[in-house]
């Protein structure tokens, strides 16, 4: 791409004003008067030093504010004649003119990595003053100062650009069929340091989308929609999105504080929805699910429960719901003095030495736990009373201790468990030491839980 010069004054020019500047070769145009003919002429000077005064040539008039912005003057790198290129510091930062006034002084933004540059400015002159001039240091045509820009050609920035608004808009228009008017392929937008916020308003006279973001595939990945009577609030803090909040706990923080009509959040569809209406996923995948009919489900726990979530009127708790059963006897007996006797863990029976005529068989794998009995008598002070869960013949970790002396009350071990397989068999051993009768045990209850 052939050179430019990239200032945004320049690449402002009316119509009107470029027209004034390159117009023949000597870039100039007849302002007539009834007494003389005076003529704008876009010049150059050669300057070696970040501040300091031209010379203006006898007769002539410096004409500030001749460029769209309030710029007077501009500053270019010279190779035989001005470039059109901004020059830049040792640094690469570029150098622009920071002020320029009706005397020729000047200031620099910064240091030339080398000079000389040229300084490039308006001057008014007459025709009887013209032969003052230099003719070399007149913009000629051919010089690039308008050419090649980024509104009339694609272009790379050299370095970084500031826009001043002064107070006025930036408006951009477009007729692409898809009806967006600014095409960015990659935004980042950094705030000065001493701002907390990034404030943006969106207006809109009719419904519609104002901001509409898509991918290669023109597919809509982003929209904001206004609407007339009224649009929708989003606050990002921290990465977390509110909406109706400007404080958002959470990723995603709707709230709603109407007293009456609808709920924070509505999921509707043109079409009948055959799936989820809601996920809720972690690293494993879908663990619950709002179904288009309305259900609450919940994925199976690992192990033999499930956990959905009950509501007590005040809180949303977790409840584990689980395939289980209570086995319940009454046996409503006591155990002989010194002996050890057998009774079923389910139904009305009295002890026995015989323990296969007292077997409960599992009908699943499972398994036992939370062993409770209740006696109405007091167990001899002389010796303990021992119930076990057995196994297959075999005693388990699942036992309870009827103490001697122990009054009558309820006794239970909730800690210990039996893991048992379909088709196991199972009693209760009541070992009684005391040379008297054991206390009496009106009900035993156990907890099967089964897969």
């Amino acid at each position: 791409m052939s050179n430019q010069l990239p200032y945004k004054h320049i690449q402002e020019q009316t119509e009107r004003q470029l027209l004034n500047i390159i117009v023949d070769k000597l870039c100039c145009i007849s302002e007539n008067t009834t007494a003389n003919n005076e003529y704008k002429i876009a010049y150059y000077q050669e300057i070696s030093d970040t501040t300091g005064t031209i010379t203006i040539p006898t007769g002539a008039t410096i004409l500030l504010n001749q460029l769209a912005g309030g710029a007077d003057a501009l500053v270019s790198t010279i190779d035989g004649v001005p470039t059109g290129s901004l020059p830049q510091t040792a640094g690469g930062v570029q150098v622009d003119v920071t002020s320029f006034d009706s005397s020729g002084n000047y200031v620099l933004s910064g240091t030339p990595s080398s000079y000389p540059v040229a300084l490039i400015y308006w001057l008014k002159i007459s025709a009887a003053d013209y032969p003052n001039l230099d003719i070399n240091n007149i913009i000629e045509e051919n010089i690039p100062l308008l050419v090649d820009n980024i509104y009339t050609s694609d272009g790379t920035l050299t370095g970084d650009r500031t826009v001043i608004m002064n107070g006025n808009e930036l408006i951009l228009e477009g007729t692409h069929s898809f009806n967006y008017d600014l095409k960015i392929t990659d935004l980042a937008i950094t705030l000065p340091s001493n701002s907390a916020t990034l404030s943006s308003t969106f207006s809109r006279a009719v419904d519609g989308a104002i901001l509409s973001m898509r991918n290669n595939s023109n597919v809509e990945n982003v929209l904001m929609r206004s609407y007339a009577s009224g649009g929708v609030q989003g606050h990002f803090t921290a990465g977390k999105i509110g909406i109706g909040t400007t404080t958002p706990t959470g990723y995603l923080h709707v709230e709603n504080t109407a007293t009456t009509g609808v709920g924070a959040i509505i999921e509707n569809s043109d079409v009948a929805n055959t799936g989820d209406i809601a996920q809720f996923q972690n690293s494993t995948g879908t663990v619950a699910s709002i179904t288009n009919d309305g259900y609450i489900t919940a994925q199976a726990a690992t192990g033999t429960s499930d956990t959905v979530a009950i509501w007590d009127g005040t809180t949303l708790k977790k409840k584990e719901l689980k395939n289980q059963t209570i086995l319940s006897g009454s046996p409503f007996d006591l155990a002989l003095p010194s002996n050890t006797e057998y009774i079923s863990i389910s139904g009305g029976n009295t002890f026995t030495v015989s323990e296969n005529t007292r077997y409960w068989i599992a009908p699943k794998n499972g398994v036992l736990s939370d062993f409770y009995i209740n006696t109405i008598t007091t167990q001899g002070v002389d010796g303990d009373c021992v119930l076990t869960i057995r196994k297959n013949g075999v005693g388990s970790s699942l036992i309870l201790t009827i103490t001697a002396g122990q009054v009558a009350g309820t006794l239970s071990n909730t800690s210990d468990n039996v893991t048992v397989s379909a088709g196991d068999l199972i009693t209760i051993q009541a070992a009684n030491a005391s040379a008297s009768s054991s206390a009496r045990i009106v009900s035993t209850s156990i907890i099967f839980t089964f897969d």
